[in-house]
């Protein structure tokens, strides 16, 4: 006899939530549902927005419809609320539930912030940065990582290149300074050491870009211009653009599979929280290494996540009998601004610490991250 009929329901539509439902949609019988909850009405491939700033993307062209899900059998339901709650009786029922709400960035709990800064998580702040630096007869550039755990603070260094190329080609690069302010040093690059010296060696020495460490911003002041940090230390700026700070999803803080931190707590092996069935995958809560160190789920790392997930809620449903292990090991690339970008190859399954390796610059390594994005859009 078959089993019976399954639903499974994934809440949110990142890279992690859009693999998620495609992945389960192929492991799963043609007569069991699977249901795309999100808040908006098309996807957005963010790793590649800051390409916007070498003009080499067009932030429409990152971004597709949800509905091109529904010939793949995947319904989807439009929740400006994410008002699915963590039970059988809520809203929309479910057999499983997959929750890969992501972050939210908060930019208003920073005094000043909201009033001054870009914000590089945002298309619209990207294209005005774009804008403005067209224009930009030069001056002190500020680029912050603006909280921890950070959205993912790599972003930071590949923002600053690409402002540094832009300038050059304006002619303005020469009467500008670029200061990147990064909270925490381990959060440089996957597992710090020596990748995040090497990362920073390339900034100061090749680049002229100035890399502040352990520096927690506080606060704004919009009309001296100035940046006040944590350790009381100050600094000017004439231009500013952050990555801001970051809280767990409000559908996660109080839930019944909230952390302690308010964060998703999640089995680092399985994704799947203290219910049965219940799974979080993407930015719900940042990666634990085996010696609980915390590392960002980028997009290879969600991925990876996700058809873990989804072959995990096949064999619950009796719909395979191969589980399929999330294995924490992939690449990230920064694009360097012409057109080559370095990779951070890591291996969080690591003990003690994770094995991570930096490579390029190189033309291939940016096309790397063109298959990641193609191959991630055509899932639409």
């Amino acid at each position: 006899m078959a089993p019976p009929n399954v639903s499974v329901v994934v809440v949110g539509g990142g890279v992690a939530g859009l693999t998620a439902v495609r992945a389960l949609r192929r492991e799963l019988a043609q007569t069991d549902q699977v249901v795309l909850v999100e808040e908006s009405d098309a996807f957005r491939f963010m790793p590649t927005l800051l390409w916007t700033l070498a003009g080499r993307r067009d932030p429409a062209k990152t971004s597709r419809p949800y509905a091109g899900l529904t010939k793949h059998g995947v319904d989807v339901v439009l929740d400006l609320a994410h008002r699915v709650v963590l039970s059988t009786a809520g809203p929309i029922g479910y057999d499983h539930l997959v929750l890969a709400t992501g972050m939210e960035t908060r930019m208003g709990d920073i005094p000043g912030l909201t009033d001054v800064a870009l914000d590089l998580t945002d298309p619209a702040g990207v294209v005005r940065l774009r804008e403005v630096l067209s224009f930009f007869a030069g001056g002190r550039i500020a680029l912050v990582g603006a909280g921890i755990p950070p959205t993912y603070t790599p972003a930071l260094l590949e923002a600053a290149m690409l402002v540094d190329s832009l300038l050059t080609r304006g002619g303005v690069r020469d009467g500008s300074a670029i200061d990147v302010y990064v909270p925490d040093a381990a959060l440089l690059g996957p597992g710090g050491g020596g990748v995040a010296t090497a990362l920073v060696d390339y900034l100061q020495t090749d680049r002229h870009i100035t890399v502040h460490v352990d520096r927690q911003l506080a606060s704004v002041d919009g009309n001296a211009r100035h940046l006040r940090f944590a350790d009381g230390t100050f600094s000017k700026y004439d231009l500013l653009a952050v990555l801001p700070p970051t809280v767990s999803s409000p559908l996660i803080v109080g839930s019944a599979v909230a952390g302690n931190d308010g964060w998703l707590a999640v089995d680092p092996d399985t994704r799947e929280t203290s219910i049965t069935g219940v799974y979080g995958i993407g930015d719900v809560r940042p990666g634990v290494t085996p010696s609980g160190s915390s590392y960002a789920n980028t997009g290879v790392f969600a991925v990876l996540q996700a058809e873990a997930v989804a072959r995990a809620v096949a064999v619950q449903a009796g719909r395979s009998r191969k589980a399929k292990s999330y294995l924490p090991s992939g690449a990230v690339q920064i694009e360097i601004g012409d057109g080559r970008a370095f990779s951070m190859e890591a291996d969080y399954s690591v003990a003690p610490e994770p094995q991570v390796e930096l490579k390029g610059p190189t033309r291939r390594l940016h096309y790397a991250k063109v298959y990641f994005e193609r191959s991630v859009l055509n899932l639409l």
